[in-house]
């Protein structure tokens, strides 16, 4: 599935975003705390499996997987298309924006 397709479907829901759990989440956290949480919690709420977003990153889904878990680090390019995929800024990814 595209992003544009995802994005066409409604997943650009910032402010019912804003008021899950995720405004719980603390942006003082380190990032490599925070953008696991965020990333894995915005895949839950938009209900998209590891599988599909890996896909779209055209990574593996185990790498992915690594992602979310905080074991490896995402590229710059990745971090911008899920920003894009999750209509939500790359600061708010990264904690330097609520």
């Amino acid at each position: 599935m595209e992003i544009k397709e995802l994005v066409g479907q409604g997943v650009n829901q910032l402010d019912e975003l804003k008021n899950s759990e995720l405004s719980f989440h603390n942006a003082n956290l380190p990032v490599e705390i925070l953008l696991p949480q965020r990333i894995r919690l915005l895949r839950e709420h938009h209900g998209l499996s590891q599988q599909t977003v890996s896909e779209l990153l055209s990574v593996s889904r185990s790498a992915y997987a690594y992602y979310e878990k905080g074991k490896y680090h995402m590229r710059l390019v990745d971090i911008i298309r899920l920003s894009r995929l999750y209509g939500v800024s790359v600061d708010f990814l990264l904690g330097l924006k609520v």
